[in-house]
């Protein structure tokens, strides 16, 4: 005991704790100080913009695919098509990546905090076990139906961008039809 001087330290914890204004400045500090670690993290992850760098190099890619083309393949693809691509399509699977990356950070949160709970009370296996079950069977439900609202809608933006691209070739002849 000499050596550690264990008696020391439990006196001064039980001395810090037993005072009722340091009880509450180290309960605050335990609520304030993560707060600051999860600003960082929430800022760093600004910074990396996972988002803003995977749409840029999928948009470059398929860029340079495109330029890469023979001439006989280059005139069969719509140059609408490319800048839809481009534009939106890009946009969207960087979207997906991002979530695809946050649906594991919260699976692996839900691991954490399911080892947690049994590691304190074994007995809550059954919640454990049916909370994410219920939520993964309402998921699947209502897929489906977010499924055929995502389907109308990319088939509407289709169908304007087929007619505005027609529109555009055949200016000449609606130009020409209102004078």
């Amino acid at each position: 005991n000499d050596v550690f001087n264990d008696d020391n330290k439990s006196r001064v914890c039980s001395n810090l704790l037993s005072d009722p204004c340091s009880k509450v400045c180290l309960i605050s500090a335990g609520y304030i100080l993560p707060m600051f670690a999860l600003h960082a993290w929430e800022y760093t992850k600004l910074r990396l913009d996972i988002h803003g760098k995977s749409r840029l190099f999928l948009r470059t890619n398929v860029f340079r695919k495109y330029l890469n083309l023979s001439a006989a393949s280059r005139r069969e693809v719509v140059p609408t098509e490319v800048q839809d691509v481009i534009l939106e399509d890009c946009n969207e699977a960087a979207e997906g990546y991002v979530a695809a990356l946050e649906i594991v950070q919260r699976l692996v949160k839900l691991l954490l905090l399911s080892y947690f709970a049994l590691e304190e009370d074994p007995s809550a296996l059954w919640f454990v076990i049916s909370m994410p079950s219920l939520m993964a069977i309402w998921g699947f439900c209502q897929s489906r139906t977010l499924l055929q609202a995502v389907e109308q809608e990319g088939s509407k933006v289709h169908e304007v961008s087929q007619w505005v691209q027609e529109a555009c070739t055949n200016y000449g002849l609606i130009a020409d039809y209102f004078q």
